[in-house]
């Protein structure tokens, strides 16, 4: 069988998927229906500046089939550059949305990663909004590599038409090519980049703590965000000069050829 075919546009050197949400879900039904194999990553400013001194971060970009992103500043990027991007794919609610599509479509998905508690929560929140149908099967990312082939064989056997995978990089790039003919017969691969992680954490049953440990908490995940504000800004900054940068580079000029037309 073909692979699927969909528009791409070169940007910053990486191949993205000039896609919306549904036409992201249709390519991902059309792969189930036709019985091939897509891998879906999304990328965001932090990854393209990353990208640009992290050769391990970009190989493992680049393997995936299907590339989409879940920033409006780069689909702003994409326009400003003559580029233009549909809009931004959002990871929590792709994940959503084909765990909704595989309850419609009777697609079973299996989750591999996040602690086993994080796994669990993850998991349960999955079914109590879609059922239990969808589940293929789980397996935490906290392992042995010596049991690597016999999750990868797990998965293979679960029959599963969809891989939630959200591993570590480069852990989960090797994982992938490692065993890639073991896990073949799946349809769609999609690498959740923490997106799992956000929804293990949705819906988190409140529970009576230490006002003092409130407090500790409070302090320690603004101190989080701060942090994580600055890195976010220095990355938005370091993006916006790649931006100008890549707008100002000369584009090649094909002359029309002459004679008869293709």
């Amino acid at each position: 069988m073909s692979p699927i075919v969909f528009p791409r546009v070169t940007l910053f050197g990486v191949p993205m998927a000039r896609l919306s949400m549904l036409e992201t879900l249709l390519s991902m039904e059309e792969a189930i229906d036709d019985e091939v194999q897509i891998s879906h990553t999304i990328v965001n400013p932090s990854m393209i500046v990353e990208m640009g001194s992290n050769v391990a971060l970009r190989n493992a970009v680049l393997q995936s089939d299907l590339i989409t992103t879940n920033s409006k500043l780069l689909v702003w990027a994409s326009r400003l550059l003559g580029k233009p991007l549909p809009e931004a794919v959002d990871t929590v609610h792709l994940l959503n949305n084909i765990a909704r599509l595989s309850r419609q479509g009777h697609y079973r998905i299996f989750f591999f990663g996040l602690t086993e508690g994080e796994l669990e929560k993850c998991v349960d929140n999955f079914i109590s909004k879609y059922s239990g149908s969808i589940l293929a099967g789980a397996h935490c990312g906290e392992y042995v590599l010596d049991d690597e082939r016999s999750i990868a064989e797990q998965i293979a056997d679960s029959e599963a038409q969809i891989l939630f995978i959200d591993l570590p990089s480069p852990r989960q790039e090797n994982f992938l090519r490692k065993y890639g003919s073991i896990l073949s017969r799946v349809n769609v691969i999609v690498k959740a980049n923490k997106g799992l992680s956000v929804i293990s954490a949705q819906n988190k049953k409140r529970k009576n703590v230490d006002t003092n440990r409130v407090k500790l908490g409070v302090m320690e995940s603004l101190n989080k965000a701060f942090t994580s504000m600055n890195h976010a800004l220095l990355s938005t900054l370091k993006f916006l000069a790649i931006t100008v940068t890549e707008g100002f580079k000369p584009r090649r000029y094909n002359p029309p050829r002459r004679g008869r037309l293709a």
